[in-house]
């Protein structure tokens, strides 16, 4: 509290309940989110997703107060972590009303490009909201298409694809 941030211990929920950190991350594989929530009364839950809208319902279900998807990144920390990409925050902004986290892969360098250039991701995303979008087919769609679709902000995939 002397400096007023807030104190986030990551994949330690009973930890987190015996001192005076503000919360707790967890990952998919860090316990029982449901007993995490009981231990954690009046403390920060949040809860990683990776790209998946069913594991962020399921978060939303054991009351998570935050929502993070990821990887967006290279990892050393996690090198084969699964790549998130744009269409689950464009999901995720619509559809989830607690604050949503970008995680993975985020250092000294992507995070500054990310923060100048905020303003004009979120306009890239939300001007493709409700457009239809060809992919060359439902059967047999164009994977040059797809990943086109998938990714509507050229500005951040020109900050992944930098790194």
């Amino acid at each position: 509290t002397k400096y007023k941030v807030i104190f986030i211990i990551n994949d330690d929920y009973n930890l987190t309940s015996k001192i005076k950190a503000n919360g707790c991350h967890m990952g998919q594989q860090d316990g029982s989110f449901k007993t995490a929530r009981k231990k954690l009364k009046g403390k920060i839950l949040g809860i990683t997703c990776h790209n998946s809208k069913v594991l962020a319902n399921e978060a939303i279900g054991f009351k998570a107060d935050y929502i993070a998807f990821g990887s967006f990144f290279k990892s050393k920390l996690k090198p084969s972590a699964k790549k998130a990409d744009l269409s689950i925050l464009r999901w995720a902004k619509k559809n989830i009303k607690k604050p949503i986290i970008v995680i993975g892969g985020i250092n000294n360098v992507n995070y500054k490009k990310l923060m100048e250039n905020e303003k004009k991701i979120n306009d890239e995303l939300n001007s493709n909201q409700g457009e239809r979008i060809e992919i060359g087919g439902y059967y047999h769609p164009n994977a040059e298409l797809v990943e086109s679709a998938m990714r509507p902000s050229e500005t951040f995939n020109e900050i992944i694809n930098s790194l």
